[in-house]
């Protein structure tokens, strides 16, 4: 690739100039969404759902946004932007609305994020197939670290002494520490390696990658999901499976494949991980199945009846049940913890106006994941079931990142996938993207 590449801006025939600092910056998010260390920031410095934290893929993805923030308000003010891409600016301008009711330092941070989500969905959407994939692969690079991680961790049942990147090991019980590879615990960590793993299966299946690479990556996110003991995980990892089958029986079923061996050969040497779950759910009787979700889930319902229209204000979700003595009564032994919903927990956060935005975005998502013969339902399998079953999705900085690169993904141009060679050119490299186009005139041009 070129010092800087022509692209495309969204009409035919506007290109803008793309430097290495951008392509730099966007494999710094990639790698930085399994890096843990984070700075804390505002007066509240108690534990991780109280206080405001900047981790080093926020660095990272708000550099990206400094430099691709200005095409994305060309596209708004051109209105160019997709259907879901005006639904999610609609969701933050309600988000931005009533952070003003209830300012904090962890709302801050978490508006940053969306609306950095916002630009980088933006850049993913129009750059060319070449920088999506250069992503991709950095993903993939990132989840084969954390398996490699996670396994010695595994082996050893100690740490590896990768302090400085934010190794810490999960608590399940005294001699049995859960890998976390890099992450915070092996819940995000499982639930980032089924990420890329269903986007390398988009990838293989449409035949945008090649090579044995892309079979280890799908490997890496069984791996990860037998490492975690995680249900949700276990059902997206489900999930993922049958929407590459349906995408397409015969490539899919082999893609799938991998995935399963992967898990199957670490969840059977973590067998007393998964039977030990499966003991805590059963003996706390059939009322708290969810394992602690029902009272949270009460807990966030208490609070939107409190604050019905606008909410108690984005990041104030922990601090506002803390303040209400009867709903902070109701806290699993784990203490006061978020909602493991996040439908609830935006509503909760910001109140009824996010609703209508919301299904607005899932209904155009739906839409575009159910067409072009299910190419995209693995993306959306990989997500939906940590949306309404756990947190990862909001409440860490990697989650709403991932979620802006599958919509990103759904909606971008990918014509056939190809990657045209410097030499190429529209007679003897059909391209069907009008991103890779823009690139081979500027290249014939210059």
């Amino acid at each position: 690739m070129s010092a800087s590449a022509a692209i495309e801006g969204s009409r035919p025939g506007r290109t803008v100039r793309e430097s290495p600092v951008e392509i730099a910056l966007l494999i710094m998010t990639a790698v930085g969404m399994t890096i843990l260390p984070y700075v804390v920031v505002g007066r509240d410095r108690g534990v991780w759902q109280f206080g405001a934290t900047l981790a080093f893929v926020d660095f990272a993805a708000f550099g990206l946004t400094a430099l691709v923030g200005p095409r994305y308000l060309a596209r708004l003010r051109r209105r160019e932007l997709h259907t879901v891409e005006w639904g999610g600016l609609a969701f933050f301008t309600i988000l931005a609305a009533t952070f003003t009711l209830h300012p904090s330092a962890r709302g801050l941070v978490l508006l940053g994020r969306f609306g950095a989500c916002l630009a980088i969905a933006s850049y993913l959407t129009t750059t060319s197939n070449r920088n999506r994939l250069v992503l991709v692969r950095w993903l993939g690079i990132a989840s084969v670290a954390q398996c490699v991680i996670a396994v010695l961790q595994r082996s050893t049942r100690a740490a590896l002494g990768l302090g400085f990147l934010g190794e810490t090991l999960y608590p399940f019980r005294p001699g049995y520490p859960v890998p976390t590879g890099t992450m915070r615990d092996p819940y995000p960590l499982a639930g980032f390696g089924l990420f890329v793993a269903a986007l390398f299966g988009i990838c293989l299946l449409q035949g945008w990658i090649r090579g044995r690479f892309a079979w280890v990556v799908l490997v890496s996110g069984g791996v990860l999901t037998g490492l975690s003991g995680s249900r949700a995980a276990m059902i997206t990892l489900a999930l993922i499976v049958c929407s590459l089958v349906v995408s397409s029986p015969r490539r899919g079923a082999f893609a799938s494949a991998l995935i399963a061996v992967g898990f199957v050969a670490c969840a059977i040497p973590s067998h007393q991980l998964w039977l030990g779950r499966t003991h805590v759910v059963t003996s706390k009787g059939t009322e708290d199945v969810s394992n602690g979700r029902s009272a949270l889930t009460e807990q966030a319902t208490g609070l939107i009846r409190r604050n019905p229209l606008v909410g108690v204000g984005p990041g104030n979700y922990s601090t506002a049940v803390r303040a209400v003595p009867e709903l902070a009564k109701k806290s699993p032994a784990g203490g006061i913890l978020p909602v493991h919903n996040m439908p609830l927990m935006a509503v909760a956060e910001s109140g009824a106006l996010v609703v209508a935005p919301m299904l607005f975005v899932f209904a155009a998502v739906a839409h575009t994941a159910l067409r072009n013969r299910f190419r995209w339902l693995p993306a959306v399998a990989s997500i939906v079931p940590y949306l309404m079953l756990d947190l990862v999705f909001w409440f860490y900085p990697e989650g709403l990142l991932m979620i802006a690169i599958a919509i990103a993904f759904m909606h971008a141009d990918w014509g056939d996938g190809r990657i045209p060679g410097p030499s190429e050119d529209a007679a003897t490299c059909p391209v069907r993207s009008s991103v890779e186009a823009a690139e081979l005139a500027g290249v014939r041009q210059g």
